[in-house]
């Protein structure tokens, strides 16, 4: 009665861990497809150069995980500062740094060259060099320590 029971149990919970497996696959299948959606009407508006619905379309998308912190802040960012509305730009900015500059993500390493990249500007223009290299050269680092781990881990050796 025991070795029944035994299989009965193995069979049902290798059942339930099958389920459970299959729909984890399936689950981060339609999360990838929800964030390539979202991303494709992020950069249908930018060409269209409709920035208030860049807004829109981030700030609905954001709490759904379509986005991450930094590149929500880098759209978000970028149409304030279309928008003529700098300081929120800067704000926006400055907050998306915040969100990835530690980290090691290939994704979130090339949202925080966008940025530091767009807010170095940002703040040349207002002549504000000093604040702009000190966004500047920190930002250096990361960048180079990512771009030299890509081009050794595929065994190219070129120069940046």
């Amino acid at each position: 009665m025991s070795k029944i029971f035994l299989r009965s149990l193995t069979l049902l919970v290798t059942v339930i861990a099958a389920l459970f497996l299959s729909g984890c696959g399936g689950d981060s299948r339609e999360r990838e497809r929800q964030r390539k959606e979202a991303e494709d009407m992020v950069y249908e508006a930018y060409l269209a150069k409709n920035y208030p619905r860049i807004i829109e379309l981030v700030d609905s998308f954001r709490p759904l995980g379509s986005f991450t912190e930094g590149k929500a802040c880098y759209w978000l960012g970028y149409a304030y500062d279309r928008m003529m509305q700098k300081r929120m730009a800067e704000l926006y900015w400055k907050t998306g740094i915040a969100a990835v500059e530690n980290s090691t993500d290939d994704e979130d390493v090339r949202v925080y060259a966008g940025i530091t990249n767009r807010l170095t500007g940002l703040l040349s223009t207002w002549t504000e060099y000093e604040a702009a290299l000190k966004v500047a050269i920190p930002a250096t680092a990361p960048v180079i320590r990512w771009r030299t781990y890509r081009n050794c881990s595929s065994g190219s050796m070129k120069s940046i």
